[in-house]
């Protein structure tokens, strides 16, 4: 069958459903488990996802991509390592 460029009720109602943190770390986690992540690289996933929630202190579910910008910009200048002369 071919695709249409429209999005079948399904697929409408995936984007409409409200999810929380809590329901969306679980599936991402979940999928990390399944896909045989090591367990340190698991772990550096949950602190960054703590992390970035207390920077832009927003759910990350309703991030939008100006969201992301701030954090990555926020992370930069936190990061800055200063080079003694």
């Amino acid at each position: 069958m071919r695709r249409r460029k429209e999005l079948t009720e399904d697929e409408l109602r995936i984007f409409k459903k409200k999810i929380s943190d809590e329901e969306a770390y679980e599936a991402f986690f979940k999928d990390c488990y399944l896909r045989n992540l090591r367990p340190a690289t698991i772990e550096y996933y949950k602190n960054e996802f703590h992390g970035a929630k207390r920077i832009i202190n927003k759910q990350l579910v309703e991030w939008v991509q100006k969201d992301v910008e701030s954090l990555i910009l926020q992370s930069e200048a936190l990061m800055k390592v200063l080079i003694p002369d």
